[in-house]
């Protein structure tokens, strides 16, 4: 009998549903932050690979030997439709319109296309996917940078 009361009494100490709740609550709290990590760092790679292929595809465009109908090469600063509209397409659908800016700079290679000058294009991207800022908060105003050199062809 007094075996039995001893089982008893540990057995009422044990009850595991406490601490089952409390190891569940600190366990999907680690997950659910690995996840979001998983999924933010993810859509930051994601935002710098698109502005990278917008500045070539812009550049690309831009550097391409364009003639008019009387056989005179164009410029690039004065194609149709633009370097920024070739590259705002690009981006179109990919990145939120509000998060990113276009720039060609304005050198010999944007004003003439003469062969063998420069062309530079450049794409900045502001992030505005906002899940870890509580946590990191340079996350909140990370942006990326891609620029893109080409010489006219």
């Amino acid at each position: 009998m007094n075996s039995l009361r001893k089982n008893a009494t540990w057995s009422g100490l044990r009850q595991p549903e406490g601490a089952v709740m409390v190891e569940i609550a600190i366990g999907l709290s680690v997950l659910l932050l690995i996840i979001l990590g998983i999924m933010e760092f993810g859509y930051l790679w994601y935002q710098k690979q698109v502005i990278t292929n917008a500045s070539r595809e812009g550049a690309r465009y831009g550097v391409t030997y364009q003639t008019n109908s009387y056989g005179n090469r164009i410029a690039p600063k004065d194609l149709s439709p633009s370097i920024e509209t070739v590259v705002g397409n690009y981006l179109n659908g990919r990145i939120p319109s509000d998060a990113y800016r276009i720039t060609v700079v304005d050198n010999t290679g944007y004003e003439t296309g003469s062969k063998g000058t420069d062309l530079i294009v450049q794409v900045t991207c502001q992030n505005k996917m906002d899940l870890l800022s509580g946590f990191i908060p340079q996350l909140a105003s990370l942006a990326f940078e891609a620029q893109t050199i080409m010489k006219c062809e």
